[in-house]
Order: C-alpha cells, then sequence, then structure tokens
C-alpha cells in the first residue's frame, strides 16, 4: 500500500508543461506530411466530391488512410529488413512485365 501512496504523490509534485513552441516542434512534421499527402489536385478533387456526394464518400477516406498506413509500415520494414526501398524491392522481386 506504501508503494501507491508514493506514487500518487509523484502525480501530484509533477506537471507537465509544454510551452506553444514545443507542441509546434511535435505537430510540425506531421502537418507537413499533411500538406504532401493531399496535393493542391487532391484538395480540389476532394472538394468536389464532398460538394456532391456529401458524407457518403467518408467510409472511402478511412478505408484508404488504413491502406496508406499500412502500406507505409510494410515500406518501412522493408527498408530496415533489405535496405531498399519500394520501387527497388519491386524491380528485384517482381517480374519485368509487371
Amino acid at each position: 500500500m506504501f508503494f501507491l501512496k508514493s506514487l500518487a504523490g509523484l502525480a501530484e509534485k509533477h506537471t507537465p508543461r509544454l510551452a506553444a513552441l514545443e507542441i509546434w516542434k511535435y505537430i510540425g512534421p506531421g502537418l507537413l506530411v499533411t500538406v504532401g499527402f493531399i496535393d493542391p489536385g487532391n484538395w480540389a478533387a476532394n472538394v468536389a466530391a464532398g460538394a456532391d456526394f456529401g458524407y457518403t464518400l467518408l467510409w472511402m477516406v478511412t478505408l484508404s488512410t488504413v491502406m496508406l498506413i499500412v502500406l507505409q509500415h510494410n515500406a518501412a520494414h522493408l527498408g530496415i529488413a533489405t535496405g531498399l526501398c519500394l520501387s527497388e524491392g519491386a524491380t528485384a522481386h517482381l517480374p519485368p512485365r509487371v
């Protein structure tokens, strides 16, 4: 029981505070990746599709985001394991017709 009381005391003593600049250090790279992912052509097509179909295509955004995460995860594992990027791995392991 003493152990739990000492942990409760630590939680009261330690109050993490992030300054605005520190928060931007974490958010900034994510924003850059997002801007690269949603280029201006995609942005215009997405706005037009949203105006035409409303929330009907929202499931497609969720599905494509999950697929993007899986692909990036697998590409990272390929790079770590073999030292090849995705296109180099495809060229090395797939027949030329593909």
